[in-house]
């Protein structure tokens, strides 16, 4: 009785499809023994290698995603083409593998792509549990962006962190060419109508990486946003030399970047 006592004052706190992983119940006094008499009464069920659920629940990716930070405290973020998606919705049908995009693009199936530290892995409970193909990215070139760039939404029923997006363009833009299309990338600049030009150009003011840089000035360009003249471009530092974004490909003169033949033959045309 008093093993079943304990469960239900943890499950009156428990999240609606959440999960929790066997170390936070532990540090609740629910031993090891204890888990696998849950388990064996099917009053909990075991979702991956170290981590829970109740019976009935069918947690996905975003209880994966809570319980990540609030039960590990990983200090993620969704970002990248994810945080667009959700900001702006899905692309279809998904660029081909000649704009860069990787295998799993040409397959239909969508990475979710998190930021954060260097020197962190995802835990294997939470690849093995999170339902999709997962990518972890080091924050590097946007380790000094400001908090405001990152923001809690409500995904499912969990809040989660999500890059906004006009830092998720830039991380978008650092895995071009190989793990995102160029076209698709380019397509994605081209929704952002409503940047906030001052945020951007902090932003990328603080990137390290002048290809990101220089890539997301073109992709602006190209996309005859109004917000492009409002970044005072005189002060983002540009370096020097030219960046190759692909092989064979044809040089913007303006921000010295060789770029694919297709979208080169088209300059000048609105995205």
């Amino acid at each position: 009785m008093q093993n079943k006592y304990k469960l239900n004052l943890m499950l009156r706190y428990w999240p609606d499809e959440g999960l929790a992983t066997a170390a936070w119940l532990r540090e609740r006094g629910i031993s090891s023994t204890l888990l696998r008499h849950y388990v064996l009464r099917k009053w909990l069920k075991r979702a991956g290698p170290g981590v829970y659920g109740r019976p009935r629940d069918t947690p996905g990716w975003q209880a994966a995603l809570h319980a990540l930070r609030r039960q590990e405290g990983f200090p993620f973020h969704i970002g990248g083409l994810s945080a667009l998606e959700i900001h702006l919705g899905p692309r279809l049908p998904i660029a081909a593998a000649t704009s860069g995009a990787s295998a799993e693009a040409e397959e239909g199936e969508r990475p979710l792509f998190l930021y954060g530290p260097a020197g962190r892995r995802l835990p294997a409970w939470f690849i093995c549990v999170a339902g999709r193909p997962v990518r972890y990215v080091p924050a590097g070139p946007f380790a000094s962006a400001p908090d405001e760039s990152v923001r809690s939404m409500t995904i499912g029923s969990f809040p989660i962190a999500v890059s906004v997006p006009e830092r998720a363009a830039l991380e978008m833009l650092r895995l071009v060419p190989g793990q995102v299309g160029f076209a698709e990338a380019l397509e994605f600049i081209g929704k952002l109508a409503e940047l906030r030009p001052d945020l951007m150009r902090t932003l990328l003011e603080g990137c390290s990486s002048v290809k990101v840089r220089r890539l997301f000035l073109y992709c602006a360009r190209e996309s005859g946003h109004g917000w492009y003249e409002r970044l005072e471009r005189g002060r983002i530092n540009l370096g020097s030399g030219k960046r190759e974004i692909v092989k064979g490909g044809r040089l913007d003169k303006e921000f010295l970047l060789t770029i694919p033949k297709q979208e080169q033959a088209g300059e000048g045309q609105k995205c």
